[in-house]
């Protein structure tokens, strides 16, 4: 099925949804919700999955990029994580806004990073935290969740940041 907005007959398998000739920002809005609320990886979203994968490697590669350069790049002065970090979290939410990655991304990215971070934990590895072999394994899920979570905050950013967008630009001063 289609959704069809606007006045120009549609053909089989279309459901018209109003809009005028040309359609509005309220069927654009129902198109962009009903595209939204499949499920990442579901047999009928199977295409969504692959975008959810890739937006999180997308994103995952912003990270490193900024982080690993901006370390090398003010080495010695001993801020190097925190320039790091910051221009990591920037250089994603600025890819994330520009690409439009999807917010599905949010999901593998999130998985991948808490995996990651308490195997490294679990080995006495303290790649993402220091001393991370004396954290105890609740107090490790819940410091790799915490991290995971300001890990997908440039995405987050980015969504909330659209929603928001979309929101006032449909507002008329009619409405208000």
């Amino acid at each position: 099925m289609f959704l069809q907005s606007g006045r120009i007959e549609g053909s089989a398998r279309c459901i018209d949804v109003g809009g005028g000739v040309f359609g509005s920002n309220d069927t654009d809005q129902l198109r962009h919700d009903s595209k939204e609320s499949r499920t990442v990886c579901s047999r009928e979203g199977r295409m969504n999955c692959g975008k959810a994968v890739g937006g999180a490697v997308v994103a995952l590669v912003c990270w490193g990029l900024g982080y690993f350069v901006t370390s090398i790049l003010v080495r010695g002065t001993g801020a190097e994580t925190a320039y790091g970090l910051l221009v990591g979290w920037w250089l994603a939410a600025y890819v994330s806004s520009r690409v439009g990655l999807p917010l599905m991304s949010v999901v593998p990215m999130f998985v991948t990073y808490v995996v990651v971070f308490l195997s490294a934990s679990l080995t006495g590895h303290d790649w993402f935290y220091r001393d991370a072999g004396s954290l105890s394994v609740w107090h490790g899920v819940v410091v790799g969740i915490g991290q995971a979570v300001v890990l997908a905050s440039p995405l987050l950013f980015d969504w909330s940041f659209r929603r928001l967008q979309a929101t006032l630009s449909r507002r008329t001063p009619e409405a208000d």
